[in-house]
């Protein structure tokens, strides 16, 4: 058994999410690691069992009994529900009955529990804020193995609760309070500013350095003065002649020079 059932956060950017639900495992008659999780204040939570807790919950939990669950909390995206994932059990006084008493000596009391048993601590990014709907969405990173400049797995967590914008991509440690299938803030202490994120180049189109045709005749339209080609006077080549172009019909043959007789020659006589 672990001292507490929630530790303090070992470290100042530690993200987590768990919490503590009181109720009844009922699981699904097909396969026992699935199944609802039906709380003392009598919201039914879906639910699964982790392999940690499998053998514990087979051997020694009788599940006709109410049990305080250490669980991880998940909500959907949209609705919010909630659904847990069952991680441990928080017990004490199960190591009492157990244990072999020495006659005339009292048991130990089981410590008391310091936090309630519908406490969540939530400790992750804030990635996005709707203070007029009381909508709050946190993001948690696993501690996973990822290639360098990869973003680390993760999930996120939607919170009943009022947040500025300022607190966007900041990292928060929130103390929870789950009512039915709501989790709803109670307090919330601001950590530290996360870096940004640099957004990925796009890949540029072919032609981008060719101008926009688009641009330039809008320019015409505005009564801009369009960007003209310069032009430089051709030098005159004496050797250029027209020349025929090519067609079906042959080019007309030079006519031959023909000489006339002179003026003193008279024109012959008539008979």
């Amino acid at each position: 058994m672990r001292p507490a059932p929630i530790p303090p956060a070992s470290e100042p950017l530690q993200y987590r999410a768990i919490g503590l639900v009181r109720g009844r495992y009922q699981p699904d008659p097909e396969v026992f690691t699935k199944g609802s999780l039906i709380a003392s204040d009598g919201a039914c939570l879906d639910a699964v069992l982790l392999g940690r807790v499998l053998s514990l919950v087979k051997k020694h939990i009788d599940l006709s009994q109410e049990h305080l669950w250490v669980v991880y909390p998940r909500t959907r995206d949209r609705e919010g529900g909630l659904h847990v994932q069952i991680v441990g059990l928080w017990e004490p006084e199960m190591l009492t009955k157990r244990s072999q008493l020495t006659p005339g000596i009292r048991p130990p009391s089981p410590p008391k529990l310091q936090v309630s048993e519908n406490f969540f601590s939530i400790r992750g990014e804030v990635v996005f804020t709707r203070p007029d709907l009381q909508r709050v969405v946190v993001r948690i990173s696993q501690q996973t193995k990822t290639e360098p400049g990869e973003r680390p797995a993760g999930f996120k967590l939607v919170l009943q609760g009022t947040l500025d914008l300022r607190a966007l991509h900041h990292f928060w440690d929130f103390q929870v309070e789950r009512q039915g299938e709501a989790l709803v803030v109670r307090q919330a202490e601001a950590v530290a500013a996360l870096p940004g994120r640099r957004p990925k180049p796009k890949p540029q189109p072919r032609g981008q350095g060719q101008p926009d045709r688009r641009s330039v005749s809008h320019a015409g339209q505005t009564g801009e003065a369009r960007p003209q080609r310069s032009t430089l006077p051709r030098r005159h080549d004496p050797s250029d002649r027209p020349r025929p172009q090519a067609s079906g019909q042959k080019a007309p043959r030079p006519i031959k020079s023909v000489r006339l007789p002179s003026a003193d020659a008279g024109s012959p006589e008539e008979e």
